[in-house]
């Protein structure tokens, strides 16, 4: 503000025309212009009147901040302060100061004031700082968003490498949010029996993380395998299939002691002892040997006396199964056959290499005459014979 000093004016009138000498006691002090100039002078009179007057003028002087900013540039950035001696003092106005700038919440915003110009803001980065509260970084991912709260994803662990489970053909993988995965071996047996085959004849063992054993079945260990007697029936195992049913070789190994030979039949075998031993496993040794040649039977002259003593014995021989011996004394008959694997006429088994024909020297059937039977009157000729029993037939007649 300019300040403006006022000065007395004495205005000494002058004498024209009979005017008389002006009253120096009398101060005419009305200021009716406007005062624009500068007093450069020195006031070294003295005012001894008094100012009865109006100032009307204008002090036009004014504040150096009020025009462009006393020059500190935009008002808006910089403050135009003046000092105490009157100097222009420019200060930069920190935006960030008041409402974080105009960026927005603090908690996502951060403000950086520039000097005389609008202040920058930056999205707070809040995964940058204990993972955004998310929780730990090896389970959690963070992502950051410009303005807002960070979002917390699990992290699928099983997406990579299985979640460390190992081999995902052996293992499965389970996420769990916020914690390792579980990791749970696959049972490979449960599905398709481990590819074993059929699990009627192979059984599957899981491993850990690893493929199952596959182990066949030993079908003979339980009841001979269906066979039937394992002392008359061998069960062979066969792996991944049905067992094999044969007739046990009685022979294998050999049970006849000191070099007896043994010949295997169906469900029994028979020694036949090297000299100087004797007893069903030829294991009784005889300290003297003495050969008796065997007589004749009486009976049966004509058959050999080596082997007369198989006759009628229950088995039907080969050997004794001739007319001279009687044909095995009827051992190859159903009548007397005691070895069910035989029947009259040969054997049930023809790949035994056998093929007896059984006779009965007493029928009248193999008689050269044949037979002649007079049957009773209420016996039909045509019933006879005709494997029918018939009781009417039933008699001697």
């Amino acid at each position: 503000m300019r300040h403006f000093e006022k000065y007395w004016v004495f205005i000494v009138a002058l004498g024209i025309g009979g005017c008389g000498t002006p009253d120096p006691g009398v101060v005419d002090d009305t200021d009716s212009g406007s005062d624009t100039g500068t007093d450069t002078g020195t006031d070294t009179g003295t005012d001894t009147g008094t100012d009865t007057g109006t100032d009307t003028g204008t002090d036009t002087g004014t504040d150096p901040c009020s025009v462009d900013n006393g020059g500190c540039g935009d008002a808006q950035f910089t403050e135009c302060t003046l000092s105490d001696d009157g100097q222009v003092e420019c200060s930069d106005i920190d935006e960030c100061a008041r409402d974080n700038g105009g960026c927005g919440a603090a908690e996502f915003w951060s403000c950086i004031n520039n000097a005389g110009a609008e202040a920058t803001c930056v999205d707070v980065d809040e995964c940058a700082d204990a993972n955004g509260g998310c929780g730990d970084a090896v389970f959690w991912a963070c992502l950051n968003n410009v303005g807002e709260a960070a979002t917390c994803t699990d992290i699928d662990e099983c997406a990579t490498g299985n979640g460390g489970c190992g081999d995902a053909a052996f293992w499965t993988c389970e996420n769990n949010d916020g914690a390792l995965a579980t990791c749970t071996d696959i049972d490979e047996c449960a599905l398709d029996n481990g590819g074993c085959g059929d699990a009627a004849f192979w059984t599957c063992e899981n491993n850990d993380g690893a493929l199952a054993t596959c182990a066949d079945i030993d079908e003979c260990a339980l009841d001979n395998g269906g066979c039937g007697e394992a002392s008359v029936n061998l069960c062979t195992n066969v792996p991944g299939g049905v067992p094999e049913c044969s007739d046990v070789d009685d022979c294998s190994p050999n049970p006849c002691l000191n070099g007896g030979v043994c010949a295997d039949f169906i469900g029994r075998y028979s020694c036949e002892c090297a000299d100087g031993f004797e007893g069903s496993d030829c294991e009784v040794e005889i300290e003297d040997v003495v050969i008796i040649e065997p007589e004749p039977d009486p009976d049966l002259p004509e058959c050999d006396a080596n082997y007369v003593h198989w006759v009628a014995d229950g088995y039907c021989d080969a050997t004794t199964n001739v007319e001279a011996c009687n044909w095995d004394g009827g051992d190859c008959c159903d009548s007397t056959c005691v070895d069910a694997a035989y029947t009259c006429g040969g054997y049930d088994n023809p790949a035994l290499g056998d093929d007896y024909q059984c006779l009965d020297p007493s029928a009248c059937e193999n008689g050269p005459d044949g037979c002649v039977r007079e049957c009773a009157d209420q016996c039909s000729s045509t019933s006879l014979g005709d494997g029918v029993c018939d009781a009417a037939c039933w008699n001697e007649d």
